[in-house]
Formats: C-alpha cells, sequence, structure tokens
C-alpha cells in the first residue's frame, strides 16, 4: 500500500481507533487536521442520530462543489486531492440534513501556510522530454482526427462529388435545359431590350427639347432682342443599340443561393460522436462552415482545405491537452513536477512533433471515401450543371435580340412630341424666372494666402456673372455648403438684370466657416447656390503641414491649442483605423506610402527644442490610442508595433 504523508498519517489515527475501541458518543465537529499548502485534511465525527446513521457530505473550494462522501458510524475523513487547493482558498465542508430537511451543518476554513513545502525535485534528460512530448501530442493528434475528422471527410467528400456533378454534365447547346434558356432569353431580350431603349430614347428626346431651349435664350443674352419660341423641329440623333446587361441571366445565382439554405439543412441534420463527445451543428457550427456559393465560385476542379485552424493547430491541441476538453485520458502528471524551464522545453517539442503529424492524419481520413457524401455532393453539382446550361442558353438568345430591340425602342420612345413638350416647358422656365450663371468660380480663404486652415472663414470669388432669364434678378442670396464647412450668416446676394451678363471679379466673402474636425489633405466637396439654385460645385483641402505648422509655434496657453491636438489626434486616429481596415502598413519605416504620423515625426525632428514642447506632450496619447482599436493585431502585429515606434519618437 502507498499513501502520501498526508494519507498516511491519517490512516494510521484510523486504525488505532478501531484498535483500542469504540468512544463515547461525541458532539458533531468539523476539523481541519492538515494542510500543507497543496493538499487538505478534514475529519469529522459525531453525526448520528436516531433517525439515520449514514449523512451525505459535500465538499467544496471557494463555493464551487469538488466532492462528495458519506458518513460511517457517524464519522468520516476526507482528503483533497493534490492541487485542488492553494493558500488563500476557502475550504467548505457541508453535512446534508443534520438537523433535519435542509438543516445542514456547515464550515468552512479558510486555508494558510506559511511556507508551503517545496516542489519535489522532478526532472527529465532532453530525449526523456521529447519522448514524453511525442506520446503526449500524438495522442492528441489522434483524438482530434478521430473526433472531428468525420466532419472534414465528409465536406470533403461532398465537394468531390460536386465536381464530378459538374463535370458529368457540361454546358452544351444539344442538352433541353440549353434549349429552354434560348427561347426564355430570346423572350426576355426582345421584351427588355425594346423597352430599355424606349425609355433612353424617352429621355433623349426631353434633354433635345430642353437644350434647344437653352440655346434660343442663351443666343439673345445682351442684345435687347425677344426669345424665338416656335418649337423647332426635333433631329433624332444616332444610336447604336445596347449593350447586354451584366444581370441578364442569373439562374444559377438564384439556385445557388437556394442551395445553400438547403445544404445547410442537411449539415444540420449530421452528428458525429466518438462515445465521449458528440460534434453537432449546435455545438461546433463553425465546423460546419461549408457554403455552396463558395464552392461555386472557386475559378476549377478543387477544393482549399478549409478546417478552422483554432482548432487544429498546435495552440489548440495543447489547451486540449492541458484542459483535456475532449475527455482524452492525457498524462500531464509528470508535466506538473517539472521546473518552469523543462516545461517550456515540453511545450516546444509538443507543439514541434503534433504539427509535423496533424495535416497527415487529416489528410488521410478525409481523403477516405464517404458514399453518402459524394451523392449528395454529384446531386448538387449536377442541379447547378443544369442551371448552368440554362443559363448559357439564355443569354446566347439575349444576345442575339437585345440590341436590335434597343434600336427599335429608342426610335419609338424618341418622339416629336415629347421634344415638342420639353422645349415648352423650359422656355416657360427661362420666360418666368432669373437663370443665373457664374463662370470663374473659386473658393477663397479668409486671409487670402490659399492655405484653409481650421476655424478660418470662406467665400467665393466670381469673374463673370449672367441672367439668361427674362425676369431681373434682384438680391438673390448667396450661399456656401459642403463638407467640413458650417455656414455663417451673410448678407451676399446678386442682382443682375434679364438675359444679360457682365464681368465682375468680385469675392462674396464670410459664407461659412471650416470645422475643427476635418481630415487634413482630403478633398472636400462645396456647393456654390444662388437661391435654391445649384452654380457651381468646387473642393478644397486643409492642409496638414500648416496645421502641424501651427501646433508646434502655439503656446500651451493659446486658446487655439487644444483644437489643434485635437485635429492631429483625430486625424493619426482615422488614418489608423483606415490602415487597419485595409490591414496596411502605413507606419512602416521601410514603407514608401506616406502617412500623417511619419510626417509628424519628420517635422518634429526640424523643430527648435522650444517648439518641440506642445507637440511632446502629445506622445503618451499617440502610443494608447493603438488600444483603443479592436483589431490592432492583425497578421504579425506591425502595424501596431510601427505606430508605438514612431510615436514614441516624439517623447
Amino acid at each position: 500500500m502507498n499513501l502520501s504523508p498526508l494519507k498516511l498519517k491519517l490512516w494510521t489515527t484510523t486504525v488505532l481507533s478501531f484498535l483500542i475501541g469504540a468512544s463515547p458518543a461525541l458532539a458533531e465537529s468539523i476539523n481541519l487536521t492538515e494542510f500543507n499548502g497543496n493538499q487538505a485534511v478534514v475529519v469529522g465525527e459525531g453525526f448520528t442520530s436516531t433517525a439515520a446513521r449514514s449523512f451525505q457530505v459535500n465538499i467544496e473550494v471557494n463555493g464551487s462543489f469538488i466532492a462528495d462522501i458519506n458518513t460511517a458510524n457517524g464519522a468520516f475523513s476526507y482528503t483533497t486531492p493534490s492541487g485542488t487547493v492553494k493558500n488563500g482558498d476557502v475550504l467548505g465542508v457541508k453535512v446534508l440534513n443534520w438537523t433535519g430537511s435542509g438543516g445542514h451543518y456547515v464550515r468552512q476554513f479558510n486555508l494558510r501556510s506559511s511556507s508551503p513545502p517545496p516542489k519535489p525535485d522532478f526532472s527529465m534528460t532532453d530525449s526523456q522530454l521529447r519522448e514524453y512530448a511525442n506520446q503526449q501530442s500524438r495522442t492528441v493528434a489522434n483524438r482530434v482526427v478521430n473526433t472531428f475528422g468525420k466532419l472534414e471527410r465528409w465536406k470533403y467528400n461532398f465537394v468531390v462529388g460536386y465536381w464530378m456533378g459538374i463535370s458529368g454534365y457540361p454546358v452544351y447547346p444539344g442538352t433541353s435545359e440549353y434549349r429552354d434558356g434560348s427561347t426564355y432569353g430570346t423572350g426576355e431580350g426582345r421584351s427588355r431590350g425594346f423597352s430599355d431603349g424606349s425609355s433612353i430614347g424617352n429621355s433623349a428626346a426631353m434633354t433635345s427639347g430642353s437644350t434647344a431651349a437653352r440655346d434660343r435664350f442663351y443666343a439673345i443674352v445682351n442684345t435687347n432682342q425677344e426669345p424665338d419660341l416656335s418649337v423647332p423641329h426635333a433631329q433624332r440623333p444616332a444610336f447604336n443599340g445596347l449593350s447586354v446587361p451584366a444581370t441578364s441571366c442569373e439562374a444559377t445565382k438564384t439556385e445557388v443561393g437556394s442551395l445553400d439554405s438547403q445544404l445547410e439543412s442537411e449539415l444540420r441534420m449530421l452528428s458525429w460522436s466518438d462515445g465521449s463527445l458528440v460534434v453537432s451543428y449546435g455545438s461546433y457550427s463553425n465546423l460546419y462552415d461549408l457554403r455552396l456559393s463558395s464552392i461555386y465560385e472557386s475559378s476549377s476542379n478543387s477544393y482549399s482545405y478549409s478546417f478552422v485552424d483554432s482548432w487544429s493547430r498546435s495552440d489548440y491541441a495543447w489547451s486540449e491537452w492541458l484542459n483535456n476538453h475532449l475527455g482524452g485520458g492525457y498524462d500531464a502528471n509528470n508535466y506538473n513536477k517539472l521546473s518552469a524551464s523543462q516545461q517550456a522545453t515540453f511545450r516546444s517539442y509538443f507543439s514541434q512533433i503534433y504539427d509535423s503529424v496533424i495535416d497527415e492524419k487529416y489528410t488521410r481520413v478525409r481523403t477516405s471515401v464517404e458514399p453518402l457524401a459524394l451523392a449528395r455532393g454529384q446531386w448538387y453539382g449536377l442541379t447547378i450543371a443544369r442551371k448552368k446550361n440554362f443559363d448559357q442558353g439564355c443569354l446566347d438568345g439575349f444576345n442575339r435580340i437585345y440590341g436590335n430591340a434597343s434600336i427599335q425602342g429608342f426610335n419609338s420612345g424618341f418622339t416629336q412630341a415629347v421634344f415638342s413638350s420639353s422645349f415648352r416647358s423650359s422656355a416657360n422656365g427661362y420666360m418666368n424666372n432669373p437663370v443665373l450663371l457664374f463662370d470663374g468660380v473659386k473658393i477663397v480663404d479668409e486671409n487670402r494666402n490659399g492655405v484653409f486652415e481650421l476655424g478660418e472663414a470662406v467665400g467665393i470669388f466670381v469673374a463673370k456673372e449672367a441672367n439668361v432669364g427674362r425676369v431681373d434678378a434682384r438680391s438673390i442670396p448667396i450661399s456656401l455648403v459642403g463638407q467640413g464647412l458650417d455656414r455663417m450668416a451673410s448678407s451676399a446676394s446678386v442682382s443682375v438684370p434679364r438675359s444679360s451678363s457682365r464681368e465682375v471679379n468680385q469675392i462674396a466673402p464670410g459664407l461659412a466657416r471650416v470645422r475643427m474636425d476635418v481630415i487634413a489633405d482630403q478633398s472636400n466637396a462645396v456647393q456654390v447656390y444662388i437661391g435654391k439654385s445649384l452654380v457651381a460645385n468646387l473642393t478644397y483641402a486643409v492642409s496638414w503641414k500648416s496645421a502641424i505648422q501651427a501646433l508646434a509655434t502655439a503656446r500651451a496657453s493659446d486658446s487655439s491649442t487644444a483644437t489643434l491636438k485635437n485635429f492631429v489626434l483625430k486625424n493619426i486616429s482615422d488614418e489608423y483605423t483606415k490602415a487597419e481596415a485595409a490591414e496596411n502598413d502605413l507606419y512602416s519605416f521601410k514603407s514608401p506610402q506616406r502617412s500623417k504620423l511619419r510626417d509628424l515625426v519628420s517635422f518634429y525632428a526640424t523643430l527648435k527644442p522650444v517648439e518641440r514642447e506642445v507637440i511632446r506632450s502629445m506622445g503618451p496619447t499617440l502610443v494608447a490610442m493603438q488600444e483603443t482599436h479592436s483589431k490592432n493585431y492583425w497578421k504579425t502585429g506591425k502595424l501596431r508595433k510601427n505606430f508605438k515606434a514612431l510615436a514614441s519618437q516624439i517623447q
């Protein structure tokens, strides 16, 4: 009999008590008799009553149940397994229903050991460590493959069957599906071609009519003549027909979407068990991920093995081994005795060996034949192949008729009646309203240095203005709206007599102000309105360099300093977020791409010591900023590391 020191002491006490004879009846009690920092022993006595001679005893650690035992002759003892308890834990002992139903006897012990015994000196040679790792890693590999390999085999065979179904029914004009598609496509091409052409013809007639009216009113500007309101004869433009729309025939795409749902339903019905773990869709839906749309969109008869890496690579295997998730019965006893350095060596060997065998084991399992999966894959493949035949026939029929039908539709839609109606409507608008036009319009900044700064007022410069309408324009307000601008109260307006134009070369200032949250060096769209009419589309950009220069020369007490800091931080944060989303390494020292942070660092290096203070104070914020982003660990983390390295240069 081999007993630990704690169990040996308890066994000796129990045997001596038995040899001496039964003790007198004792009051109930529970005592902690031993704790060495790793194990604890509790002993209970006096739990005998006239109602019952045996009671269940629950053992808990920090409120979590770990075991139950029963009293014998009113007494019990229990030794916790090695490693179950440690310093600072609370060991709870509960004798159930001692004083009647629900009347439990409870004791709790706060475990304390001032000097836990040292870990036993246990080590392995390098060859022993490697052999131990070899046994355990291969056991896990076999376990993972046996548990999940059946699912992978089904998926692999399904895809193989799918391509068999596709290749067994190639696209060919002689199939019934192709002929059905051709008939359908011809009818659709004729109908849609005529309809699409007619719509374009109608639109062209309206545009021609309004253009003819505009030309009549433009012709009399500054002439004191009256406009000619007689309707001209419409000249139909040449039209060569429309190209076939890309979405003309999509029966296959529609079918794939429907079959994706059907395939998911089938996968939900499949489950595998090895006796201790059931692999089912409800528990492992990520492993069941198999989309017909993904197979259909692949370019060739191939199947890329797509087992989820987190479930098959060595990181998962290591966690599986340590925590025994699959109930594999692995042996970690020796590992727990090893020193930290030998544990690290063992893990290294474990990962190397596991990675070297898992792919080969999976390939062998998943490529073995699964007849049912092959058959289901063939059915899906054949269904898609038939739809492909239909779509090809549809597209060929569509192509034959669509272009000519669109020409017929255009000629039918471009009519004198539509042209005349559009001409009269446009001419009526010119006769009864001022129609203002600006030429040579530019956006200008308040101090006229050509640099748009945060908070700066902006306006417009106008070289020439005209009113081609037959009504005088009197004090019509000018407004400027767009990205990154706040409108300002302005009395700027324009007055132009009817049918006249003139050179003005004037500035309308203070129409809007640049906001403090714009993105630097980004083209911002701006619109100029005269009353409610849009007369010009413009753009402007706030210079990143000028903002950094302003920040560098600002004093901490300046009211603009906080605004400039926020502007810099927002711009760098915006660029950082975009780089994460695109997985672009914009901050690499070797990257040819420009970045706002790199420009800031470069500019900082040219500053005098007294000018560096404000920018230097932002360094810690820039370093901390990366932690607010959820994707700052993509790939090898180069983006995050380079960001931090660059930011550290301005501290």
